[in-house]
C-alpha cells in the first residue's frame, strides 16, 4: 500500500501524476474532464489523462452533474477506438472492474450496479462512470472514460445516498493520485487486451461483485419492473419480467425496488 500524501492544489497533483507515461493535463478547476477531451482535437494521443483538482460541472449519466473537490477523484482517460467496434460496448464494464481492483488493493470491497455505478455493501454510491464515444464521419475515433470517486470525504452532502472510500477504510485517508494512476493503468492495460466483441472473463469478474441478481428493479423512466438474472458477455443485462418472459436491456437507468433475500 502506497504512502498517503495530501495534495492541496493542481500543481502538486500534476507532480504526483508524473509517472504516467502519456500526456497528463491537470486543472485546478474545470467544468468537466470528459467535456475537455470530447471537445478537444481529434489527434489527441491515446492514453491522454485529464484530472481535475476540482470539477464544477462534471458529466453524469442522463445529463446529471457530478461535482468534485479535493477530497474526490475526477478524471477522464482517452482511448483510441479500435475494431471490432462492437467491442467498445465493453469499455464501461472494463472501467468498473478497474475501479474494483484499485479499491480492493486499498482494502475496500465494492459492488457493481448496472450499468455504471460502484456501491458499498449498503447500496451507497462510491463511484460513477461515464463513457462517451467520439466519432468522425460516422466512424468511431475515440472513447473517453470519465470516472468520479468519493475518496477522502468525511461526510458527503447531496440528495442521494453516497459513501467515500475513506469511510469504508475506517477513516484512513487514501492517496488520491496513486488511486487515479492505479485505475488508469488497469483501464489502459485491460483495453489493450480486449480483442473481440465479448470478454467472458471480464464480465465474470463484474458479475462476481454484483448484488443485483435476484432483486426487484424497474426502469426509472418507464416504470417497467423486472428481476436481473445475468449479464451477457457483451455487457447487456438479462432480466426476467413478471410475466416470466426473459429479455435483455442494453441501456437505461434502473432503480432498486426490493433487494434479493
Amino acid at each position: 500500500m502506497s504512502k498517503t500524501t495530501h495534495v492541496t492544489d493542481g500543481a502538486a497533483l500534476k507532480s504526483s501524476l508524473s509517472s504516467w507515461p502519456f500526456p497528463v493535463q491537470v486543472f485546478d478547476e474545470i467544468p468537466s474532464t470528459n467535456t475537455h477531451l470530447i471537445d478537444g482535437p481529434y489527434d489527441q494521443q491515446h492514453g491522454t489523462l485529464v484530472v481535475a483538482h476540482r470539477q464544477t460541472a462534471g458529466k453524469g449519466r442522463l445529463g446529471r452533474t457530478w461535482l468534485g473537490d479535493e477530497n474526490s477523484a475526477a478524471f477522464s482517460l482517452l482511448l483510441h477506438a479500435k475494431e471490432p467496434w462492437e467491442m467498445l460496448q465493453l469499455v464501461p464494464v472494463l472501467a468498473a472492474v478497474s475501479v474494483l481492483r484499485a479499491a480492493s488493493s486499498q482494502g475496500v470491497h465494492l459492488f457493481t450496479k448496472w450499468p455504471n455505478d460502484l456501491l458499498d455493501r449498503d447500496g451507497r454510491k462510491v463511484c460513477g462512470i461515464l463513457t462517451e464515444m467520439r466519432s468522425q464521419g460516422g466512424v468511431p475515433r475515440s472513447v473517453v472514460v470519465g470516472v468520479g470517486i468519493n475518496v477522502n470525504q468525511h461526510e458527503i452532502k447531496g440528495d442521494f445516498l453516497a459513501q467515500s472510500l475513506r469511510t469504508l477504510r475506517g477513516g484512513i485517508p487514501l492517496d488520491r493520485s496513486a488511486l487515479i494512476l492505479d485505475i488508469a493503468r488497469e483501464l489502459l492495460q485491460g483495453y489493450e487486451s480486449l480483442q473481440g466483441p465479448a470478454c467472458p472473463e471480464l464480465v465474470s469478474e463484474w458479475k462476481r461483485a454484483c448484488t443485483m441478481f435476484g432483486g426487484l428493479y424497474c426502469m426509472k423512466h418507464s416504470g417497467e419492473t423486472f428481476s436481473p438474472i445475468d449479464m451477457e458477455d457483451d455487457g447487456s443485462l438479462v432480466v426476467r419480467y413478471p410475466t416470466g418472459v426473459i429479455g435483455r436491456i442494453s441501456a437505461g437507468e434502473v432503480v432498486e425496488i426490493a433487494h434479493r433475500n
